[in-house]
């Protein structure tokens, strides 16, 4: 178990230095005409064996300046078996894989369906220990932006200059406040 965890600890490292964390021009375009395509990624797992059901939305987002409303285009799942066992800090190694192949059935199934112009995934992204949770994980293999959403916020031991212990410089985040 250690050596996969010192494995899985060098893979976040290295596939952090390919993760982008700046907004691309054409996202922000987007959302500001209220044409952006939001994918939506989770997963369920089956309590008593290695299935699970990776579901997948497509909605395209409304204006906010205007009545607009958001849309929802598409909606499916697909069975995928998960046998990677759960290990605190590297979901990423469990949930992505499956994401993977979940987003492969969902072009197959729906090919004329919208390509998302961004992925929200359940999971942490920046927000991690290694600075490199699922989210962003996903955003590197499939090469697109990402972000997370998680249910919890990671408990991290903090350095003297506030960044986790083991991370290399500050977390970046973006709050949406309401005004």
């Amino acid at each position: 178990m250690d050596e996969v965890v010192e494995q899985w600890t060098q893979e976040q490292i290295q596939l952090r230095n390919c993760c982008i964390l700046e907004d691309k021009a054409a996202i922000l375009e987007k959302m500001d005409n209220g044409t952006l395509c939001v994918g939506g990624l989770d997963i369920s797992y089956h309590k008593s064996n290695s299935a699970a059901f990776v579901g997948i939305s497509i909605v395209k987002i409304g204006n906010p300046t205007s009545n607009e409303q958001c849309e929802t285009l598409i909606v499916d799942t697909f069975k995928v078996d998960v046998t990677v066992p759960y290990i605190p800090t590297f979901l990423a190694f469990r949930e992505v894989p499956p994401y993977i192949e979940g987003i492969a059935a969902f072009e197959s199934r729906h090919p004329d369906a919208p390509t998302p112009d961004i992925w929200m995934v359940d999971c942490n992204g920046t927000l991690h220990p290694r600075r490199f949770g699922g989210a962003c994980h996903l955003g590197v293999k499939v090469g697109q932006p990402t972000f997370g959403v998680a249910k919890k916020l990671p408990n991290l031991d903090c350095a003297a200059n506030g960044f986790p212990l083991g991370s290399n410089g500050p977390q970046k985040k973006k709050l949406v406040e309401e005004k």
